[in-house]
């Protein structure tokens, strides 16, 4: 099983603020909603600590993931942090400056999804070869897979060894999969 010390940070819902106007096609009422959320959120980032009282956490604008080295120092499990209230969840799945400040090698040139249905569902390992590979951040939109990433890179002292770890919708669990490694997962619940 997987062993980590991630960070938790607990967040507190935006609290729900009546508007003057009613019609949400009024400009009106999308100019004063702007300005309301923008007045907590001000108020709340200023409540709050620095992002290097985190620790191992990436900070941007506000938001917080918490990064966890796996067995390969390489491959990292995020865990962006979740801002609830009574309507669900937000949460900030990626984020360029904060990967760059971080020394995270990624430049995300597409967005894949795939849906496999029933429990078990393996999707083999697969790869891009040089100069065409690819760097993956890895999710589950449903349910929970198991996913693996693999050191293909020869000169690598940790060639050939693998990690995985388990990603599920509710946890919000991320893979980032550097370039050179292979990846791959199966599922653990069944999909609708």
């Amino acid at each position: 099983p997987l062993q980590s010390n991630v960070h938790r940070t607990q967040s507190t819902p935006l609290k729900p603020t009546r508007l003057r106007t009613s019609s949400p096609l009024d400009p009106r009422f999308l100019s004063e909603l702007a300005t309301s959320i923008r007045l907590q959120v001000l108020t709340r980032a200023q409540g709050q600590r620095s992002c290097a009282a985190h620790g191992k956490s990436l900070c941007a604008k506000g938001t917080v993931v918490d990064v966890t080295p796996l067995a390969l120092p390489d491959v990292l499990l995020l865990k962006p942090k979740r801002f609830a209230d009574a309507r669900g969840w937000f949460e900030e799945t990626w984020n360029a400056a904060a990967f760059e400040r971080n020394n995270i090698d990624a430049s995300f040139v597409q967005d894949n999804q795939s849906l496999s249905r029933p429990v078990g569902t393996l999707r083999d390992l697969h790869f891009q070869r040089p100069p065409h590979a690819q760097a993956k951040l890895v999710r589950g939109s449903v349910g929970a897979v198991f996913d693996v990433a693999v050191d293909l890179r020869k000169s690598s002292a940790t060639y050939g060894q693998w990690v995985g770890a388990t990603l599920t919708a509710d946890g919000g669990e991320q893979l980032f999969v550097p370039r050179g490694f292979a990846h791959g997962f199966i599922t653990r619940t069944p999909n609708p």
